[in-house]
């Protein structure tokens, strides 16, 4: 056959294609190994080794693969026939009800609406807000015989008028899933705890290697604490472990640990702390989720890397130093977490540290670290702190290697110390108040050396600045080194021309993304003026709104009809506006979800 032929076939069977919805596009894409090719190559291009579907029962499915790229709106019938052409190719799946309508949780089973059958390569599976029971899980450990991660979310056994989780703690159902090696199982809602035996039970006759529990451990008898035959155990084989308890002494079971997560729900002494070093030798990651401390010292295992304390009390700036003064710890994450007593002036930020969170608003109001003194590893900053800067003048010298920073402040970083920062990247500062005025965010934008992703946060209620660029600026743009820009509705509504301009004079500012909220539901008195401005680009032929990929065309003349089916089929997890110039894939900075209703 000559390829002037091949080169027609080809061409008809898209023209074919083309004239088909997508349903009956994925029937024939089934036919031949040539109407497949064809299919994938031509018409529908996106690969969905990861995929996470969004289901509510007005709503119907939406689909989406990992990058979150090209989102699609499926009927019922369409979504079988997606089950049936893709289902094999699918490695880790996510299956969430998105609409509870306020309800307590859900009453939607899996299998009354997914046919877990159509995806039996599955190694990763991960259900929010679904009805797990212990006929599913069976179910499941029989159809998908490579799973090895599985996270239940919000799950719980559900009949019209109660609720409970005691089909979550049957252990026979997760031993039959012989590949399992993480499980993760979260309540945000209720609180559910689980005998100490049932947990021994799964992780020593199981290969879990990793597990999270978002409910308490307890002991099944009142003195098991000192149980002898509980020291003499070993589950050697577990890597990472985050449980709820009041028990810890349970601990000593896993001296193979390199990831711990705790929140111990009664206060803890020194004792627990001293057995933490003694027992895990391994250990790389510690978290510690609130937790009242009655302890002088805070010592680390030998290898501990990574230190987190999430909203934490009763520790003191003396325990602070001890820990950031380990050897070995080079992340610090210090978030709602309250330090007593007084910072010293000499509070250094120790010479090994890469990345470092700290919320300053539960340390007195003091300016915390003299950041300036010897610390040129530091390469990743999360700081809220309201005198920071001037505490702080000389911090670019010390930091040179500083690639992200973002300042939660009154008084944000100055120009000059910013420019300073050669290696820096990304950056994002709070939404303005009424004195950060826009020369701030221009000289930003048209001087930093190296900055390529700059975001305004969302701030609801917060004040914009007062003017807009001037219209010199906004009428003749000006070159800058960003790439992705993400803004507030108000800011990016306040200075329209400016921002279109500046998108329009820069090829390499491939990602402009206007970000909102719930509250800012009038998001399509905005996508109006938008689209009907003199600015926007005239070679944009499509626009990402709420993650779904929308051709500017079709927008234009149907833009009620689109923005009512857009409200009706959004899933509220991406409320954003984004202009995209390029292949989304390239922008994960913006979490671009490009698709089809």
């Amino acid at each position: 056959m000559s390829f002037e032929k091949i080169a027609s076939k080809c061409e008809i069977l898209v023209r074919i294609y083309q004239l088909l919805d997508f349903e009956d596009q994925l029937r024939l894409a089934c036919v031949t190994e040539t109407s497949k090719e064809v299919y994938e190559n031509h018409i529908w291009k996106e690969k969905y080794a990861s995929l996470a579907i969004f289901y509510h029962n007005a709503l119907g499915y939406v689909v989406t693969n990992e990058s979150g790229v090209k989102r699609r709106h499926l009927t019922t019938s369409q979504f079988n026939e997606f089950e049936e052409f893709y289902g094999h190719e699918v490695l880790e799946l996510t299956i969430e009800n998105c609409y509870l309508e306020m309800e307590i949780c859900s009453e939607e089973k899996i299998e009354e609406h997914i046919n877990m059958k159509k995806f039996p390569n599955i190694t990763k599976l991960h259900v929010k807000d679904m009805i797990v029971n212990s006929e599913f899980l069976g179910y499941l450990a029989e159809i998908c015989p490579h799973l090895e991660h599985l996270t239940l979310d919000q799950c719980v056994e559900c009949e019209r008028e109660a609720c409970s989780v005691t089909a979550i703690w049957d252990v026979e159902s997760f031993l039959r899933m012989k590949h399992l090696k993480a499980l993760e199982i979260n309540f945000q809602i209720w609180q559910f705890s689980i005998d100490y035996f049932k947990l021994l039970e799964i992780i020593e006759n199981s290969k879990l290697l990793y597990l999270k529990l978002d409910a308490e451990v307890k002991p099944q008898t009142l003195g098991m604490e000192s149980d002898k035959s509980i020291a003499t155990r070993r589950t050697s084989h577990m890597k990472g472990l985050s449980v709820k308890t009041s028990f810890p002494s349970f601990l000593d079971l896993f001296q193979n640990l390199s990831c711990l997560k705790l929140h111990i729900l009664e206060p803890v002494h020194q004792d627990i702390l001293d057995a933490v070093v003694l027992n895990y030798s391994n250990l790389e990651i510690f978290e510690i989720t609130k937790t009242t401390f009655r302890t002088l010292n805070f010592p680390l295992p030998p290898k501990a890397k990574e230190l987190r304390l999430i909203e934490c009390k009763n520790l003191n700036f003396a325990n602070l130093r001890q820990i950031m003064a380990h050897p070995s710890i080079i992340k610090l994450i210090s978030r709602n977490t309250i330090y007593d007593g007084s910072c010293e002036d000499n509070f250094h930020i120790p010479p090994q540290l890469e990345s470092l969170e700290m919320d300053c608003n539960y340390m007195g109001g003091k300016s915390l670290f003299d950041i300036a003194n010897g610390n040129g590893k530091l390469k990743e900053l999360i700081w809220y702190h309201p005198t920071f800067c001037r505490a702080n003048p000389n911090f670019p010298n010390a930091c040179p290697k500083l690639n992200f920073t973002n300042n939660s402040l009154d008084d944000p970083m100055g120009l000059l110390s910013l420019s300073r920062l050669k290696v820096l990247e990304k950056l994002a500062i709070p939404h303005p108040l009424e004195h950060l005025n826009w020369s701030y965010i221009l000289e930003l934008l048209k001087h930093h050396p190296s900055l390529t992703g700059f975001t305004i946060q969302n701030g609801c209620g917060h004040l914009s600045p007062q003017q807009p660029p001037s219209t010199e600026v906004a009428q003749r743009g000006f070159p800058t080194n960003i790439k992705e820009l993400s803004l507030p509705l108000d800011i990016f509504e306040l200075a329209l021309d400016f921002w279109l301009d500046l998108f329009n004079c820069n090829e390499n500012l491939t990602s402009l993304c206007c970000s909102f909220s719930m509250c800012d539901f009038d998001y399509d008195r905005l996508l109006k003026k938008l689209m009907e401005h003199e600015s926007f680009p005239k070679d944009l032929k499509t626009i990402d709104i709420f993650g779904y990929e929308i051709e500017c065309r079709d927008l234009r003349k149907h833009f009620s009809a689109t923005i009512k089916k857009l409200n009706r089929s959004n899933c509220e997890d991406a409320f954003r506006i984004l202009l995209c110039k390029t292949d989304t894939k390239s922008s994960p900075k913006c979490h671009v979800l490009g698709a089809h209703l």
